[in-house]
């Protein structure tokens, strides 16, 4: 089944590079998860992250909910956000990113110092628990990205507002 190859898989990669100190997933489910963590003789290195799709735009789980963070939180692992500002998603999510740039845009103007859409959303990722991967061809953004996320926090009714502009999981 599914738990098989994977745990053929993780063996592989262990073996092939012995010195690493860290293995990661992508994309993996709770059930994945569990057909490569539990009774398992061969798992010397636990995966200790998880890279997901996890935005304002779209992240599993009810309005405020974190399940999948939970989830993943539950078995030793950190989330990290890929697509954090939702420009790799499709579906409803993309769909949907016009309003949830236009509310994170707007919510970001309420802070002294104000602070842009893309701040807003990536502060979002961090402070509902996951970690964040972003690129930008322009310095300036990624400085933005890496400087003022980190230096103010998100009440919880904006918290709460931008958890609730989520695209439904299955969509």
């Amino acid at each position: 089944g599914d738990s098989e190859g994977i745990r053929g898989q993780w063996a592989a990669l262990q073996a092939s590079a012995p010195a690493t100190t860290s293995l990661a997933v992508s994309n993996f489910s709770p059930e994945q998860l569990d057909g490569l963590l539990a009774n398992n003789p061969e798992l010397r290195r636990r995966p200790v992250l998880n890279q997901l799709p996890w935005s304002v735009a779209y992240h599993p789980g009810d309005a405020g909910s974190y399940s999948c963070l939970e989830e993943n939180q539950r078995r030793g692992l950190q989330v990290q956000a890929w697509a954090p500002l939702g420009g790799s998603l499709g579906g409803a999510a993309q769909r949907g990113l016009p309003r949830v740039r236009a509310a994170c845009t707007e919510v970001g103007a309420r802070y002294h110092p104000p602070r842009s859409g893309a701040v807003v959303q990536l502060r979002w990722v961090v402070q509902s628990g996951a970690a964040f991967t972003t690129t930008s061809r322009k310095r300036a953004h990624l400085e933005e990205d890496l400087t003022e996320v980190f230096d103010f926090e998100l009440t919880e009714s904006d918290m709460a507002l931008l958890s609730s502009l989520a695209a439904p999981a299955a969509a």
